[in-house]
């Protein structure tokens, strides 16, 4: 047998072949590199939003520095320079307020008063003060006193008139003119090119105290002003240094300035960037000068993503490519071979219809083969004695298998043929079929369209199986898993919760409603543990596992305990299709060992008497810092500004109870009462919140007139909408507001919404408190869908500045402050997240949105009905 030579027609269409097979090959390594790139840019996208919010951190917690120094310059007058230095001591710099490189006192001198000051400046220990540059007539701001925070900072600049610099003057003048805090980075006329780059920020202080009311006043009245220097290295050094390898932080001023940025900060400044594609940029305001706040990367994308499964897929695309166009090629060469081979296939054809006739004789199934055009469906003998029919008796009485099938799967049988026929899905279902008797089988049918050249389906040929046992089998299991105390359970191949036996849920605890269509890992209560991290890495490599155990919480807070087993599944084709295992309460042994817990801590207490307050200290630290460090990182500062005023104003006020006049230590006092009152205002919120979120705030439902409420609410705050000159619209539509609450926190409601209201609307403006009929849904169980229960809605409404559209829902969160209204001195960002809160306790919600002509509003929406 001789090979015969390769005809051109099959050497173009291996050619062809061998090129379509390099193309996907190219495209599907193409796509997989695309993957690990939006892999990559996900992870990058990440450091960069915590860069940019621990960044705005910094700044607003110098800038509450600055304000709480401006307060203590104000009331000890003349500088003290030993009380100073003992504050600046306590403040703990290094580890709280990153960047703060000076601070200290601007002083407003007239030119004819000069002489004086400079006099008096060197009588209390300043011996070679003087006042530079010259800056002509007129008034001098000149550097009264400066303190930097490291001693090994060196910085020069006491003395130097920040009216000689034209950008310096403009940036008091800011300030004064406005009450705020105002900026500039030019602080080399200050210290020098030897400075490092950053910031100064200036605090207006005026005589008297107050802030005058117009800028006239302002300009008349101004004394000097409290600043800080913040050095830029420091301030985002180590921030910078989280972000991933291969990325630069970097900050940038004069942007007005188009192509002549300065960068004050960079942390790979000799490293090129990729492309401004390849950048992250955020605007942020430092003391009213715009600084632009960057992340870049400085190689391409490509250069830092791991390309192995691009790599492998390119690798065994060119290797599967290969194999193909060299069996193309020798099974082409060997067309003589071919037809001797042929005509052995032809031989053995007839040797096999042999046997596929014996095989339908000794096979179990039932055959069957369908006309797709004429409809005509021919059986093996099998097929009739399975449904106990006498062998040819289809053919002699017309019966056609369709008419046997359950009139209650017929649907399901022609819906899975219909997509067997025009998707190729695979065509397996079980179905009843009709006994000679009358009676049902259960069958398992399997089938395959047969197709012609161009693809079209002309006939259908496939088997049944018998699998009524089977069934019987699942009948008795459902029985036992009935009344078993263990319940089964099933996860699709996404993990997440698909059924479970009817037992669960029977003798109280978590019911199948809460879990289904949910992963273990977002039902327990314990998913940040890490014996649940262990286990999901376990099942994610489809383990078997045995007694894991987690919490769920139900809706009303209480926490039941599960012991689980559980297998993973594959089909036919060894693909993984999810989990099945059964699960047990083991609530009541987690209570015991709990108690045993208990017990055993009173006795070391027992032992320990004298230590036990300390250790239960500890220990509850210990928990608080572990569960709340995200909350301690936000709250940090608004609790210490208001401890450190209290403890300045404390120390003035004992140091200075013999010499100070009685008007000055009731100053002290005031301050002290002022700055203990916001402490306590955000220890109440914080201990409001904690409550809610762990399912322990109590809400007595009662009939509450929302109405009624509200007007009692807003009569409280008329007085300060007096001061601020605005006017109150109460709407009442036609309506019942009456609905079933607890009046205590609906009130809080009301008057954190009205609060808000009154502090961002403008002087002279309006507020509306309407009131109006609505609708809710009943629920977020699936039966609840569509289900609307009566609710009442009430907005609050004011024509302020309004909220950015991408923080409506944000506003919410705890410690959120909207972009538009935030300020040095703003608020905790507490109200709105106890409002949602209280309402969500109602089974209501709270939302907030922009109105046309100007200004913002909260819809509450609280049902009439007592929550189920």
């Amino acid at each position: 047998m001789r090979n015969s030579s390769l005809r051109p027609v099959n050497r173009l269409a291996i050619v062809i072949l061998v090129m379509a097979g390099l193309v996907i090959t190219a495209g599907a390594a193409w796509w997989m590199a695309r993957s690990e790139d939006a892999e990559a840019r996900a992870t990058l996208d990440g450091a960069v939003d915590i860069f940019f919010s621990r960044t705005q951190s910094r700044l607003r917690a110098n800038t509450q520095l600055l304000h709480s120094l401006a307060g203590m310059t104000r009331l000890l007058g003349a500088h003290d320079g030993q009380v100073f230095a003992s504050y600046l001591k306590e403040l703990d710099i290094r580890v709280q307020y990153p960047g703060l490189a000076a601070l200290g006192h601007i002083q407003g001198v007239a030119a004819a008063a000069l002489p004086q000051f400079v006099a008096r400046m060197r009588r209390a220990g300043h011996a070679d003060y003087a006042v530079h540059p010259a800056a002509g007539d007129g008034v001098h701001w000149p550097l009264a006193d400066i303190r930097p925070t490291d001693e090994t900072r060196g910085l020069a600049g006491q003395g130097f008139d920040l009216a000689a610099d034209p950008a310096l003057r403009a940036m008091l003048e800011t300030a004064r003119d406005s009450g705020e805090v105002a900026g500039s980075s030019r602080i080399a006329a200050i210290f020098g090119a030897q400075a490092a780059p950053g910031f100064i920020l200036v605090h207006p202080l005026y005589a008297g105290g107050a802030l005058p009311e117009d800028v006239s006043a302002r300009r008349r009245l101004i004394s000097g002003f409290a600043f800080i220097v913040l050095d830029a290295a420091d301030l985002m050094g180590d921030l910078a240094g989280q972000l991933p390898p291969g990325v630069a932080g970097r900050l940038l001023v004069d942007l007005p300035q188009r192509g002549s940025e300065r960068t004050l900060f960079d942390s790979l400044p000799t490293a090129p960037r990729a492309s401004i594609a390849d950048a992250r940029q955020e605007a942020i305001s430092i003391g009213g000068e715009l600084a632009l706040l960057e992340a870049a990367q400085t190689r391409p994308a490509g250069g830092t993503t791991d390309r192995d499964r691009s790599i492998l897929v390119l690798a065994l695309g060119l290797l599967t490519t290969s194999l193909v166009g060299m069996i193309l090629w020798l099974y082409a060469t060997r067309s003589a071979w071919a037809e001797v081979r042929a005509k052995a296939m032809a031989s053995s054809l007839r040797a096999s219809e042999e046997r596929y006739a014996l095989a339908m004789e000794m096979t179990t199934d039932g055959i069957w083969e369908c006309d797709l055009a004429t409809g005509a469906t021919e059986v093996s003998p099998r097929f009739e004695t399975l449904l106990g029919h006498a062998v040819g008796s289809f053919e002699q009485e017309g019966v056609d298998p369709d008419d046997l099938i359950h009139p209650s799967d017929r649907y399901r049988q022609r819906e899975l043929l219909a997509a067997h026929l025009q998707r190729h899905v695979p065509y397996v279902i079980e179905l009843r079929m009709r006994h000679s008797d009358g009676h049902y089988v259960w069958v398992r049918e399997h089938g395959r369209a047969l197709r012609d050249d161009s693809g079209q389906a002309v006939r259908m040929i496939g088997s049944i199986t018998d699998v009524s046992d089977l069934h019987a089998a699942m009948e008795r299991f459902r029985d036992l898993s009935q009344v078993s105390s263990d319940w089964f359970w099933e996860q699709d191949e996404h993990y997440r919760f698909v059924s479970f036996s009817e037992s669960m849920g029977q003798q109280g605890g978590i019911t199948p409603s809460l879990v289904l269509g949910k992963t273990r890992w977002d039902a327990a209560v314990n998913a940040d543990s890490p014996e649940m991290a262990a286990h999901r890495a376990s099942v994610e490599a489809h383990e078997p596992f045995r007694d894991f155990e987690y919490g769920v919480c139900d809706e009303k807070g209480a926490v039941y305990w599960y012991s689980v087993n559980g297998r993973p599944l594959f089909d036919d084709s060894g693909r993984f299709a999810g989990y099945r295992g059964t699960s047990r309460d083991i609530s009541a042994r987690k209570r015991l060992e709990d108690e045993l817990r208990v017990h055993r801590d009173n006795l070391s207490a027992l032992v320990e008497a004298q230590t036990a307050d300390i250790v239960s200290a500890k220990e509850e630290a210990e928990q608080a810092s572990r569960s709340k460090s995200e909350f301690l990182a936000n709250m940090s500062h608004e609790l210490r500004t208001p401890m450190h005023a209290i403890l300045s104003f404390a120390r003035i006020g004992r140091d200075r109870a013999g010499s100070a006049p009685s008007d000055k230590l009731r100053d002290y006092f005031d301050r002290i009462q002022t700055s203990g009152e916001r402490l306590l205002e955000l220890v109440n919120d914080l201990l409001d919140l904690s409550k809610f979120e762990a399912g322990k705030m109590p809400i007595e439902f009662r009939v509450v007139d929302l109405a009624q409420l509200a007007r009692d609410v807003v009569h409280d705050l008329e007085a300060m909408m007096e001061i601020h000159g605005l006017q109150l619209e109460f709407v009442v539509a036609d309506c019942d507001t009456r609905i079933k609450g607890d009046a205590l926190r609906l009130a809080q409601v009301v008057r954190n919404l009205v609060s808000n209201a009154l502090k961002f609307s403008p002087e002279g403006g309006r507020l509306r408190v309407e009131f109006a009929s609505d609708a809710i849904q009943a629920g977020r169980r699936a039966q609840d869908l569509g289900v609307m229960l009566p609710a009442l809605r009430m907005t609050v409404a004011d024509a302020g500045v309004g909220i950015p559209e991408d923080e409506l829902e944000t506003v919410f969160d705890k410690f959120y402050q909207s972009s538009t209204t935030r300020t040095g001195a703003g608020g905790t960002g507490l109200g709105l997240a106890i409002c949602r809160e209280i309402v969500e306790a109602h089974r209501g919600t709270i939302r907030a949105r922009n109105l046309p002509g100007g200004g913002a509003a909260f819809d509450t929406i609280l049902p009439k009905g007592t929550p189920a």
